[in-house]
C-alpha cells in the first residue's frame, strides 16, 4: 500500500518541476493556479503503484510527457515544438533520477519505497534548478525548428528509454549471476548519465551557436565603425581637393565666354560640394554612417527616404547600441516599403531631445498589415528566428536603458517609437 504522502509528494514534485522549468516563460492565466491545475491532473490520472513489469516505466513517462505537452500548450503562450521539446527534457530529467536512486536502492539491499521517494524527489527539483540556471535556455520568443527540436530529443529520449529498459529487466530479472547483475546495473547507470549528458550537451550545442550568431552581429557593427573611419577620410579628402583647386576653377571661369558654359561649369562645381557634404549630419558620427547607408539603399530600392533627426548628446549609448536600435528598425521599415507600389514607397525618421527623453519615431508605408500582438511584431521573413532575434536585441537595449518600444498602425503607415530617459534624470 502507498502511503498517502508519498502520492501527494510526487505529484507536487511532478508539478513544480515544470511550472519552475517554465516560470519565465509568458502564461495565459495566474501561474499558482495553473500549478494547481497540473498538481490535480497528476492526482486524478496518476497513483503509483508496486508494478514491476517491463513496459510499465515506459507507459508511465509518457503519460507524463503527454500531461507537461497539454498543460504547455493550453496554459503557455508558445508553440507546439517549443512544448514538445520542453515536456521530454523534464519528463527525462524526472526519469532518470528516479532509476538511478531505485537502482542504488537495489544494489544496497534498502527496501523502503518512501525514503525512494524522498530522496529522488529531492534530486529531480535540484536537478531541473540546475538545468534550468546553468543549462537550458528558456526564453519566450524561442523558436525551435523541426531539426533543432530532433536534435535536441532524439538522443536523449533514446537514451532515457534504453535506461527504463535496463532497469525493468534488472527488477524482473531475478536468474542473474552477481556479475551479471553487476553488469545490468553499470548499464542503466550509463544510459541515465547518458541522458544527461546528452541535454547538456545539445543545449550546450545551441547555446554556441546563438552565440556565434551574435559575435557575427558585432563583427557587423564594428565593420561600420570602420565604414566610418573610411567615409569621414574620403569626406576630408574631398574637402581639401575642392579648397585646393578653388583658384583654378575661378581662373577657367575668367576665361569662359559663353554663359551656357559658365552655367555647365557652375552646375558641375555644385554637383561635386553636394557629393562631399552629402553625408548626413545627426550628432553623432556612428549615426552619420548608419543614414548613410541606408538612405543609398533606399534609393536602390525606389524608396523616399526623409531624414531629420538630431542625436546629440548620445555618448551613453554605445556605439553597438546605436547600431542595434537603428539598423533593425531601419532594416524592417526598408522591408515592408519596397513591397508597395514605386509611387507609395516611402520612409521617415525623426528624433531628438523632447522633455529629457531621446524620442525617436521611425514610420514607413507597407503593402501587408503588420500584425502586431502585445507590442510584438509578427514577421513574415524566411529568417524568422533572426528577425526575432534583432527585435529582441532592440527591446533588450531600451531596456537597459529604461526606456520603452511602441509598434502601432497610424494613418496607412507602421510606426515605431522608442525613448530613453537621459541618464541625468536617473
Amino acid at each position: 500500500m502507498i502511503d498517502w504522502w508519498v502520492w501527494l509528494f510526487q505529484a507536487f514534485v511532478f508539478s513544480f518541476s515544470f511550472v519552475y522549468l517554465t516560470r519565465s516563460l509568458p502564461i495565459k492565466y495566474k501561474r499558482n493556479i495553473c500549478f494547481i491545475i497540473l498538481f490535480c491532473v497528476y492526482l486524478v490520472f496518476y497513483y503509483p503503484t508496486s508494478n514491476n513489469s517491463l513496459l510499465e516505466p515506459v507507459f508511465r513517462y509518457g503519460k507524463f510527457i503527454l500531461f507537461y505537452f497539454c498543460w504547455a500548450l493550453l496554459f503557455l503562450k508558445i508553440n507546439l515544438n517549443y512544448a514538445l521539446f520542453l515536456s521530454v527534457f523534464c519528463t527525462a530529467l524526472m526519469g532518470t533520477w528516479y532509476s538511478c536512486f531505485q537502482l542504488l536502492f537495489w544494489l544496497l539491499g534498502i527496501q523502503n519505497r518512501n525514503l525512494l521517494v524522498l530522496i529522488s524527489g529531492i534530486a529531480r527539483i535540484l536537478s531541473v534548478v540546475f538545468y534550468k540556471q546553468k543549462i537550458i535556455r528558456i526564453e519566450e520568443d524561442r523558436t525551435i525548428p523541426i531539426p533543432e527540436l530532433l536534435i535536441s530529443i532524439l538522443p536523449a529520449l533514446s537514451c532515457f528509454l534504453a535506461n527504463l529498459v535496463m532497469y525493468s529487466l534488472l527488477l524482473n530479472t531475478v536468474a542473474l549471476s552477481q556479475s551479471q547483475s553487476f553488469l545490468f546495473f553499470l548499464l542503466a547507470v550509463f544510459f541515465a548519465v547518458s541522458t544527461l549528458a546528452v541535454l547538456a550537451s545539445t543545449e550546450s550545442y545551441f547555446k554556441s551557436v546563438l552565440l556565434q550568431a551574435e559575435s557575427k552581429r558585432a563583427e557587423n557593427q564594428l565593420y561600420l565603425q570602420y565604414q566610418l573611419f573610411l567615409i569621414e577620410r574620403e569626406k576630408d579628402e574631398q574637402l581639401k581637393a575642392l579648397h585646393h583647386d578653388m583658384k583654378n576653377h575661378l581662373s577657367v571661369l575668367n576665361q569662359l565666354s559663353e554663359i551656357e558654359q559658365v552655367h555647365e561649369y557652375v552646375n558641375q562645381l555644385k554637383e561635386s560640394a553636394e557629393m562631399a557634404m552629402m553625408i548626413p549630419d545627426t550628432g553623432n558620427p556612428i549615426l552619420n554612417v548608419i543614414l548613410n547607408q541606408k538612405s543609398k539603399c533606399c534609393d536602390e530600392k525606389k524608396i523616399i527616404f526623409k531624414m531629420g533627426i538630431r542625436f546629440d548628446n548620445s555618448d551613453f549609448l554605445s556605439s553597438m547600441e546605436i547600431c542595434t536600435l537603428f539598423v533593425n528598425c531601419l532594416d524592417n521599415a526598408i522591408e515592408a516599403a519596397e513591397k508597395c507600389e514605386i509611387n507609395q514607397r516611402f520612409i521617415e525618421i525623426a528624433g531628438g531631445w523632447v522633455n529629457g527623453c531621446l524620442v525617436v519615431r521611425i514610420q514607413n508605408t507597407f503593402h501587408d498589415h503588420p500584425i502586431i500582438n502585445e507590442n510584438q511584431l509578427q514577421t513574415s521573413k524566411k529568417d524568422a528566428a533572426n528577425h526575432r532575434y534583432g527585435l529582441k536585441n532592440v527591446q533588450a537595449v531600451l531596456k537597459k536603458h529604461q526606456g520603452t518600444l511602441t509598434l502601432k498602425e497610424e494613418d496607412q503607415r507602421f510606426v515605431v517609437t522608442w525613448m530613453i530617459p537621459s541618464p541625468s534624470n536617473d
